[in-house]
């Protein structure tokens, strides 16, 4: 049998699906090349050389639907130059897209649904031997008569075939250094682990790529843990399935028998708010250190409609009891949900804010498949998949101040034309909640070593929780940054806030510039840089947004029309703008008053500016003292 070649997305996260993927073909004889696009252990070329010559008996690929114009790509250049060899396609996308869509608008020969193991090798024999794959379980293909065929798929039995992802002809250790999970970055290098595969499912907005769940044994896990333990470096275990065990006994079972491994490293799980509470000081002996739980909505308009049996009352008392033994909470929320109402929302953002919560918001992002695709398929707001697949379906960076010039995909019933600006007026208010309540003691700027002749400054100060030191570089562009500072501490991994403004020279600078703000009715700010977009997410001054007019591009061509919902200007356009005050948020002081004085619309207006006009520094030994304002990094 000729090899096959493996192709890997360029996505950074862990490969845990296609390492799994590796190892059934491992095990069934098959020898493989695995081309990771992020990571390749040769160059592409390399690879693509070998299929123009024929090397290969088939080639496959799989993912997310997410992926699906790299996989179009992909496969066209793959069968440009070779066109007899299959292809082959696996994943989420063969379970979430229509099957027609996959088999008419891909270059693709047959798609593998479910579990790669109870059909991938079948299908690969069956290609080398010449036929008979027209009745493997999972595959889809076209018929002689071009109708499509599609085999219902076959679940692996974990229970009874247990195995482990198969990492050696990929650089594993690379992707468990790069990676930090987001909440607690202080546990270091992460090692994923499946517990079983499949979801219990109920949730509207998400579709598991097998199935319902279905457990592994709890030998087997443990014995992976030891495995990776002795073959690559990493300092936590996250149990990386929608489920951590179906049954309160399992879990039970788990943490006694991890603590009699005495590897004693932490771990963390998703956590069904319908279990017991009575495990988590259980799975806190045993190592546990996080538990993700998503209410994903504060409203109970909405909640019914996002996750079948979830309650607000359940999540309360499940983030009571996590707290009370100090385990981490990680806590996803969901903006723009389905049939979501601003007044909605703002429930949701009085809940997290009520319970002093560090939650995590996304807008929601409706994936091809999920219940909420196929309702809104039923209204008649996607009447072409693919044009949707390859051209509307998006991951929304919410964080990015273009996001209003994209074509988002709007379920809730906020109108198009104003859902940024209520979903973002939101977002402000909770935002800025975290800002006044999660802030660090002590907080000032010292000189830090650094290479040459250069002093760097750090802003330093003390986690509000439990008092360990933290520090950020100060951010210098072209001017001081002056707003967001934050990290998470790496001991008790509490959010916190060092506040530049509140330091005790500029403190008086800030005091004054707020009263001056608040004096204007029309504010416009100039720059569109970090300064902007953290005056834009945190009211620090009193401002509602409602009081800023607009952004100004200051050098060239407005980039796009609007500064997240709020109107992007050039400093030409300003004589068509009513404001009656200038904030300016990114620049020097020179250049900034200087583009002021081009403008004739600007002058005899009052400005001001973000930055304060010197913050002095103390010096290093051997360096003279400095002035951090308008200095160019």
């Amino acid at each position: 049998m000729k090899k096959v070649l493996l192709i890997k997305p360029p996505f950074q996260f862990i490969p845990i699906g296609m390492g799994y993927v590796l190892s059934c073909l491992e095990r069934a004889g098959i020898e493989v090349d695995f081309l990771d696009m992020h990571r390749p252990a040769l160059p592409a070329d390399h690879y693509m050389d070998q299929v123009a010559a024929g090397e290969y008996l088939a080639v496959g690929t799989g993912g997310f639907v997410y992926g699906i114009n790299w996989f179009r790509e992909m496969l066209a250049q793959v069968r440009s130059l070779s066109p007899e060899t299959p292809l082959i396609l696996g994943g989420n996308i063969t379970k979430n897209t229509p099957m027609e869509i996959l088999l008419n608008k891909l270059p693709l020969d047959f798609a593998v649904v479910g579990e790669a193991e109870s059909s991938f090798p079948d299908l690969l024999r069956a290609l080398d031997s010449g036929g008979g794959y027209e009745s493997i379980p999972g595959v889809a293909f076209k018929g002689a008569d071009g109708t499509i065929v599609k085999n219902a798929y076959k679940r692996v039995e974990l229970a009874k075939d247990d195995f482990l992802p198969a990492y050696e002809g990929m650089d594993l250790q690379y992707y468990i250094d790069i990676y930090r999970h987001h909440v607690t970055p202080g546990l270091g290098r992460m090692m994923p682990v499946l517990t079983g595969r499949g979801c219990k499912g109920g949730c509207s907005f998400c579709s598991p790529t097998v199935g319902r769940f279905m457990p592994r044994r709890i030998g087997p896990i443990l014995e992976e843990i030891e495995h990776w333990h002795r073959r690559y470096d990493w300092e936590w275990i996250s149990f990386a399935t929608e489920i951590f065990f179906q049954s309160d006994e399992d879990i039970v079972e788990f943490c006694r028998e991890y603590q009699k491994m005495g590897l004693r490293k932490p771990w963390g799980c998703c956590y069904r708010m319908d279990q017991s509470l009575e495990l988590l000081p259980l799975m806190k002996e045993a190592g546990c250190a996080i538990i993700t739980a998503g209410l994903e909505s504060g409203s109970e308009n909405i909640l019914p409609k996002l996750k079948r049996g979830c309650t607000v009352d359940q999540f309360e008392r499940t983030l009571e009891a996590a707290r009370k033994i100090g385990l981490v909470v990680d806590s996803p929320f969901m903006m723009t949900n389905e049939d979501e109402t601003e007044e909605d929302l703002k429930r949701t953002i009085d809940f997290v804010i009520d319970h002093k919560m560090d939650a995590n918001f996304g807008l929601v992002a409706t994936y091809p498949g999920v219940p909420i695709y196929v309702r809104a398929r039923r209204k008649g707001m996607i009447e072409d998949e693919w044009d949707y697949m390859t051209n509307r379906m998006k991951e929304w960076p919410w964080r990015s101040s273009a996001v209003a010039e994209m074509d988002y995909f709007n379920i809730s019933a906020m109108p198009d034309a104003r859902v940024f600006g209520m979903v973002y007026r939101q977002v402000r208010r909770y935002l800025t909640f975290q800002y006044n309540e999660f802030v660090a003691r002590d907080v000032s700027l010292v000189p830090t070593a650094a290479d040459g002749n250069d002093q760097e400054v750090a802003i330093a100060g003390r986690c509000f929780e439990c008092g360990t030191s933290l520090a950020l570089p100060l951010r210098v562009y072209d001017t001081v940054s002056v707003i967001e500072y934050h990290l998470r501490c790496p001991r008790c991994h509490r959010k916190n806030y060092l506040h530049f403004m509140d330091l005790p020279e500029p403190r008086k600078y800030y005091e004054m510039l707020g009263a001056k703000l608040r004096d204007a009715d029309r504010i416009l700010v100039l720059g569109t840089g970090k300064n902007a977009m953290d005056l834009y997410f945190y009211d620090v001054f009193g401002l509602e947004l409602d009081r800023f007019v607009g952004f100004v591009e200051p050098c060239g061509a407005a980039k796009g029309r609007k500064f997240y919902h709020l109107p992007r200007y050039r400093l030409a356009d300003l004589e068509h703008v009513d404001f009656d005050a200038i904030l300016v948020a990114d620049l020097k002081r020179d250049v900034g008053k200087v583009l002021l004085y081009t403008s004739t619309a600007a002058q005899g207006k009052p400005s001001y500016f973000l930055a304060p006009s010197s913050v002095n520094v103390s010096p290093a030994q051997g360096h003279a003292s400095r002035n951090l304002v308008g200095a160019a990094r």
